[in-house]
């Protein structure tokens, strides 16, 4: 009996190394192909060449092909393949394709896809992070896979065509203004709401746009005594208070009688009434 269990165990060994299927076996890079994508194997394309970047379409879309310098908005998930951790994800992202922002993978597995597609693409540590990784998130020689859907695109600020291609952000149509209306005014009540109490009145002193005037582009902050929100009430302070003193010194009078006095006589008069004023 325990020789029928070991001849099994044994067999059992056998078949699941040498009679795997051959879409789990281990690639070139280390990668089985099941790991490549989680959908529609049979699609899969080796972009890079060497199964460092394999791409594979679960939805094809329509739209235009993404190219060198596109700004595409993207839909997307990041995630390790050993452990399965996600690392990045964003609903909408925006993102320059082969401006050097991004790995080489993504750059390579984005182009060539087209408005409205959705893709697995997976990236060997070649064309992810390297040897180094990004500790603790992605660990050396990480092998990684994005899943993408390309939701937009919004021009070529590499290379414009026209004028509104080197400024593709600015909305220009009535139907992309309204929507850039209604997306900063959704976004301005959405903070509102999550404010409460000073933090509320603090929101809305820095809305004021002369206290804003000279706040930093960098965002470094300045000494307290040179921050727009204390210096520029401070100064307001100072000359209301200044204003009042002039006042009730007499130094301004609605007197038509007063006002036929030479400014050297406001002057002594005021000097006179400050002197009578400390004595008294």
């Amino acid at each position: 009996r325990h020789f029928v269990l070991v001849a099994a165990l044994v067999a059992n060994y056998f078949a699941s190394s040498f009679l795997l299927p051959s879409n789990t076996r281990p690639t070139s890079s280390g990668i089985t192909k099941q790991n490549l994508a989680t959908k529609e194997i049979d699609n899969a394309v080796d972009l890079s060449g060497d199964n460092g970047v394999v791409r594979s379409i679960i939805k094809e879309g329509d739209g235009k092909v993404i190219s060198p310098g596109d700004i595409a908005l993207v839909e997307y998930t990041g995630s390790v393949i050993d452990n399965g951790m996600i690392f990045s994800q964003g609903d909408q992202y925006r993102c320059t394709l082969e401006d050097g922002t991004m790995i080489s993978g993504w750059d390579i597995g984005l182009g060539g896809m087209k408005v409205g597609d959705e893709a697995v693409i997976t990236c060997t540590s070649k064309y992810a992070y390297g040897s180094d990784g990004v500790e603790p998130i992605i660990p050396p020689n990480a092998d990684v896979q994005f899943k993408i859907k390309v939701l937009e695109y919004e021009g070529n600020i590499m290379n414009p065509s026209t004028f509104a291609d080197a400024y593709p952000l600015t909305p220009r149509t009535p139907d992309a203004i309204r929507k850039a209306f209604d997306k900063k005014k959704q976004m301005k009540a959405l903070n509102a709401e999550e404010l409460e109490g000073t933090d509320k009145l603090k929101k809305w002193l820095e809305s004021i746009y002369i206290f804003g005037l000279f706040e930093s582009l960098d965002g470094i902050a300045a000494p307290w005594y040179l921050r727009p929100a204390i210096t520029f009430p401070l100064m307001f302070g100072i000359c209301g208070a200044a204003f009042y003193c002039v006042l009730f010194l007499n130094g301004i009078s609605t007197d038509r009688k007063k006002l036929e006095m030479s400014d050297v006589d406001v002057v002594l008069n005021a000097i006179d009434y400050a002197i009578g004023h400390l004595k008294g």
